[in-house]
């Protein structure tokens, strides 16, 4: 039939009911929370009550002026709770009215269900329900999560940071990889910000115990087939390997040559005063007691060698540690000794050797 105004909608809006059984009194407990007792409609005895005259509601609490008794028919509609909605015709709902001060928290409250597939704005979401996957970048998802970008360098993700890449997952060449930004460092951190290891723009890696004072630590460990460290270089000429610096500068090397390894330790004469060559190094040398053993978790192999404690008073700068030193926990702690430095006085008492042979030749 004709009429005036907005053509009228197919589907009504219908409201929750709750049934309220009289109990003698006038307080009740409603089914959902109200602002006030202009949310919903009470009806006594199918008799429509007056808001505020007749009854008073906040919260879950329904307060009627005059108590009613199991005998009276009362229900209560909610105004604020929809079960059945109207259906808008498509293309009627645009953003302006799904903006953020029209659609509140308040209002999706609920769960939002999606029958079927989800798919958002051609290829940039899509969820399979069947497979229970999801793909971002392209349509066609073949894990649970399924990142793609489909152009050409391949990269399937990226976190950015104000200075370049965070992350950057997959390429057309290499598995995975992380990439920080141009000319920025990729840092590692624990306990918040404690920085322990960093990978700098020109490829340097430094590890950190403490990288407010830079100092810096490595520990490792590997398997009994596997090696503890490897360090390898282009070429077979001679070069550094690893160099070893204290707040003084460079104290010490590895290198290695076409076929050889050296430890280095600092030895340039630009470093040293006080030089002395008349030293006695014979008496020196009778104190030392080269002695033969075996150590107790290898008791099969013999070697020669010496007891730490007995060189430390002969040659001190060739034992670390002290006699029968324990931790804080009562565990030994180790002397050990770098026999090398033993060399110069070997090497000095030959020479004093030689000369008195010469002196007894020459008689």
């Amino acid at each position: 039939m004709p009429f005036l105004g907005n053509k009228p909608t197919n589907n009504f809006t219908s409201f929750e009911k709750q049934d309220i059984t009289g109990s003698g009194t006038a307080s009740y407990t409603l089914a959902h929370a109200v602002n006030n007792e202009k949310d919903i409609d009470v009806y006594i005895n199918h008799v429509h009550q007056e808001p505020t005259t007749a009854y008073s509601a906040s919260g879950t609490t329904l307060t009627l002026t005059e108590s009613i008794s199991s005998s009276d028919d009362c229900f209560i509609i909610f105004r604020s709770r929809a079960i059945q909605s109207a259906t808008p015709p498509d293309g009627s709902v645009g953003t302006a009215k799904i903006a953020d001060d029209a659609v509140t928290s308040a209002k999706l409250d609920t769960n939002i269900a999606v029958a079927g597939d989800l798919t958002v704005d051609t290829s940039t979401l899509k969820v399979d329900s069947s497979a229970n996957q999801v793909s971002v970048g392209h349509t066609s998802p073949t894990a649970i999560l399924d990142v793609r970008r489909g152009d050409a360098d391949g990269k399937i993700a990226e976190f950015h940071t104000s200075t370049g890449f965070g992350i950057e997952l997959g390429s057309s060449q290499t598995l995975a990889y992380i990439q920080a930004g141009s000319s920025q460092s990729l840092k590692f951190e624990t306990n918040g910000s404690n920085e322990r290891m960093r990978i700098n723009a020109d490829g340097r890696v430094d590890y950190r115990t403490n990288a407010t004072t830079n100092a810096y630590g490595v520990s490792i460990t590997a398997t009994s087939s596997q090696s503890d460290i490897g360090i390898s270089g282009e070429g077979s000429s001679t070069q550094h390997r690893i160099k070893f610096f204290n707040s003084n500068g460079q104290v010490g090397a590895i290198n290695t040559s076409g076929s050889a390894t050296s430890y280095n330790t600092s030895s340039d004469y630009r470093l040293k005063e006080n030089v002395v060559t008349d030293w006695d190094a014979t008496s020196r040398l009778k104190q030392l007691k080269p002695a033969r053993f075996n150590f107790k978790t290898d008791k099969d192999t013999k070697v020669d060698g010496f007891l730490a404690h007995e060189v430390s008073s002969v040659v001190p700068e060739a034992i670390t540690g002290e006699k029968d030193a324990k931790d804080k926990d009562g565990k030994p702690e180790y002397q050990s000794i770098d026999q090398s430095k033993l060399v110069p006085l070997l090497v000095k008492t030959i020479q004093e050797l030689e000369a008195r042979i010469t002196k007894l030749e020459g008689k």
